[in-house]
């Protein structure tokens, strides 16, 4: 598919920016606006991206949706079947390198380092920036659980909190810091 140009392969795809969906060969049905937008897919169907670099490196990955400059645009599929799947990020820099599934990050650089994790909720400016794996965490508030790394089953509510968590599981914090 060539952005700009009539989708001929009749698979339901649309392509709107330089290089969006440009590898896509039997995915469906897609849609990408911006630059590099979905620029690596191939066969994964039903993302839909909007903004330059958005899952500009998922190749596999279906149901994910990335909306802001450069969110998942370093998500990697580590399996096959893909795992880099039903993932939705809203913000600059959103959710930029999953490799798994069932993540939900809205803010900028909301779960920013997170190669490794499943079922995280990350809401607000810089939220959880700092996990890199860690299953189930829900983090509301700006920089809620910013530096956790690899704590699991965490809930932070309240800008700060939990902010300078590292690492520990079953934690509750409710409240500024």
């Amino acid at each position: 598919l060539n952005s700009g140009n009539i989708d001929t392969t009749d698979i339901g795809n649309v392509g709107i920016g330089k290089r969006a969906l440009s590898q896509t060969t039997t995915a469906y049905p897609n849609t990408a606006i911006g630059i590099l937008s979905q620029d690596s897919s191939t066969t994964g169907g039903g993302n839909t991206s909007v903004g330059g670099f958005s899952l500009s490196n998922n190749t596999q990955g279906s149901s994910n949706t990335a909306i802001g400059y450069g969110v998942m645009n370093g998500a990697k599929n580590n399996a096959v079947p893909s795992n880099v799947s039903n993932n939705t990020a809203i913000g600059s820099f959103a959710l930029p390198s999953t490799h798994y599934y069932g993540q939900t990050a809205v803010g900028s650089g909301a779960l920013n380092v997170d190669t490794g994790s499943v079922f995280n909720t990350a809401v607000g400016y810089l939220s959880m920036n700092q996990h890199r794996q860690g299953n189930s965490n829900v983090a509301i508030g700006t920089s809620a659980l910013r530096y956790d790394t690899t704590g699991s089953l965490n809930t932070a509510l309240g800008t700060n909190a939990l902010f300078n968590h590292k690492k520990g599981d079953n934690n509750v914090a409710v409240g500024f810091q």
